[in-house]
This record gives C-alpha cells, sequence and structure tokens, in this order.
C-alpha cells in the first residue's frame, strides 16, 4: 500500500506503549476506508518486541509514522499537539492506545463534518465482552446512572442519528476534531490533563463551532484492570473536574456530588466520634440516602442490561465516588500537581 498524499483523515494515537496499542493499530488497519487514512503513533514505546511489531506494521502500511517523543511528566496533550503539527489532512481523529475501533468507523465519524460548522465530533466508548467479570462490572458503572451525566458517553444509545452535543458530552478517547478549528482554539492545554479533551471541547463551543455525537462511530475501549487502577483513573477524573471548572466551564452542581458526599462523611465521622448525639443519626441519615441512590442506579443498569450479575455494581459504586470526590478534594487542596507516567 502506497503512501497517502493528501488524506482525508489524520489518526493520531497518543502512547505510552502499551500491549493493547498494536490491538488499536491493527483494528484501524483492518477499517474500512483507511486506505485513505494517515496514522500517526506518538509517544515512547519501551517494550523492543512492541516495537518491532509495530515497525513491521509500518514496512506493510507506508502511511503509518511513528513518533518517539517523550517528556518525564505526563505528556498527552504535548503528543496530541505535536501530531497535529505533523498532520496533513484537514480532519483528525484523536483515539487512545486501547482502543479498538469498529469496521465502519472512519466513515461514521468523519461524516458530521460534511457540514463546515462542524469543529469537533466524538463516538460512545463501549465495553469489550472479554473481560473479567470485576473488571467489566466496575467499568459498567460509567455507563449506568452512577455516573451522572457522563453516563451517555460510555452506554450504546437509544438512537443512531448523529446529534448536536454540548462540550460535555465529548469523550476524548474516540474524537475527532477540524484541524483549523483546533489550531484557532490553541490545541490541548498540557495544563488541563487529564481532562485536556473536554476543554478543547469547550473552547470550540465557546469559539462558535457546533459539535456532534455520532451513535453509530463506536468504539471499544479497554478499562484498566485492576479495581484500584480503574479508581486511581477515577481520582484523576476527579482532579480534572476542578481544573475545568477553575478554568470557567459551564458550572454543573452535580458535578460536585462526590466531593459533597466526602465531605460529609469525613464531618459526620467525625461528629459521630465528637458529639454523638448529632453526628450519628446525621451518619445513618447520610448513608441511607446514599444506599438507596446506588440501589436505584443499579436497578437501573439491571434492567437496562437484563444481566442479574449486573447487580453486583451495587458494591462498587462507593469505590468510585469516593475516588473522584477526593481527587476534587485534592486538587482544590493542592492544585495544578502535575502527574507523572507512574499515576496513569
Amino acid at each position: 500500500m502506497n503512501k497517502v498524499s493528501q488524506p482525508l483523515l489524520t489518526i493520531v494515537i497518543p502512547t505510552i506503549g502499551r500491549k493493547t496499542l498494536l490491538e488499536t493499530v491493527r483494528a484501524i488497519t483492518a477499517c474500512k476506508g483507511f486506505e485513505s487514512v494517515e496514522l500517526i503513533v506518538v509517544g515512547e514505546i519501551p517494550d523492543k518486541n512492541i516495537r518491532e511489531q509495530l515497525q513491521s506494521i509500518m514496512y506493510q502500511y507506508p502511511q503509518i509514522k511513528y513518533m518517539p517523543i517523550s517528556y518525564p511528566q505526563l505528556d498527552i496533550s504535548v503528543k496530541k499537539n505535536n501530531a497535529t503539527n505533523e498532520s496533513h489532512s484537514e480532519l483528525i481523529a484523536f483515539i487512545d492506545d486501547d482502543v479498538v475501533v469498529s469496521p465502519e468507523w472512519i466513515q461514521k465519524i468523519i461524516d458530521p463534518f460534511k457540514n463546515p460548522a462542524v469543529g469537533m465530533a466524538c463516538g460512545p466508548s463501549l465495553l469489550p465482552e472479554s473481560l473479567p467479570l470485576v473488571t467489566r462490572l466496575t467499568a459498567l458503572i460509567f455507563g449506568s446512572r452512577a455516573a451522572g451525566f457522563a453516563s451517555n458517553r460510555y452506554s450504546m444509545p437509544l438512537t443512531t442519528q448523529p446529534r448536536f452535543a454540548r462540550w460535555y458530552d465529548m469523550i476524548g478517547c474516540n474524537m475527532v476534531c477540524r484541524k483549523s478549528a483546533l489550531q484557532h482554539i490553541g490545541g490541548f492545554e498540557p495544563d488541563m490533563i487529564p481532562g485536556e479533551d473536554m476543554f478543547a471541547a469547550f473552547r470550540m463551543e465557546q469559539s462558535g463551532y457546533k459539535l456532534m455525537f455520532v451513535p453509530e462511530a463506536t468504539v471499544l475501549h479497554y478499562p484498566r484492570q485492576t479495581l484500584s487502577k480503574i479508581c486511581r483513573q477515577v481520582y484523576r477524573f476527579g482532579s480534572a473536574r476542578i481544573r475545568l471548572i477553575r478554568a470557567g466551564v459551564d458550572f454543573k452542581p452535580h458535578s460536585l456530588a462526590p466531593l459533597f458526599f466526602v465531605l460529609a462523611l469525613l464531618i459526620c465521622g467525625i461528629l459521630s466520634f465528637t458529639l454523638p448525639e448529632y453526628g450519628v443519626p446525621l451518619l445513618i441519615a447520610l448513608l441511607t440516602a446514599y444506599v438507596l441512590f446506588i440501589l436505584w442506579a443499579t436497578l437501573e443498569l439491571v434492567f437496562r442490561t437484563k444481566k442479574l450479575n449486573h447487580i453486583a455494581i451495587f458494591f462498587l459504586i462507593p469505590f468510585l465516588h469516593i475516588s473522584y470526590g477526593l481527587g476534587e478534594l485534592a486538587e482544590i487542596i493542592l492544585p495544578n500537581r502535575k502527574f507523572s507516567k507512574k499515576m496513569w
């Protein structure tokens, strides 16, 4: 296959060299329309075997380019911005190195850009079936009512029709930007990691561009493989939420619910020891209300998926809510901390 001189789409994969990168690349090369695509893999790949396998794929597909750049701190925004500058298409897709695109993904995700007013589009991030039970159950919470307004991004939509969306509907692991629009807003902001994609969406919306959600442009996204890793990821999401609010995005009070829950737990817990006649009833009331909420969220998911074993998310939801709330609290106390790659 020859190198594409004027690609219809540039696909950028920022990577830290995970094994899933190879599956991501192979899925893209098998996607309908790949012959008109430029693919840029950007980031350090420490594993020699993964590097050699990628080079083998690159030999077969000359339109794949590898940029081995890396920085001490988490650098996904810098990788995206560098790859944008190297791209040769007006449309640039950004996907994670642990996703598998659907066979029709290329055509589905670029179709909204026939409208010149559209600056960004994204599609749903779904779970692969072949996951360990606890991992799958924990990741399912992202698509449940327990995740609040973000749940629509992680579950199969009820309609297949593309729709106009708001910045908070965007999802960075499955996103396409018009290059001129992305450059107009200054690219991805390094200080907003891991919320750089949503901040870019907010800036685009503020600049007058239209955003689209494309239900049929699906990817399978492999979550972190243990509960502790997922909790660390959610902790960073909580920190990102505070950074976004501080940067001036639309304020959604319910996005701070995990923070208020953590603070209420701390206050009621302290009062239970210092003033038990007040603290204990307050703690019982708080926990009762919370249990009823997560029970509702659990039952709604079970009814929607029609899988009884999904009721187990009832016991996992608190881990993610507390992780998110602690991330928000930590960002308020210690703002703008740099996340190292080890924390990722």
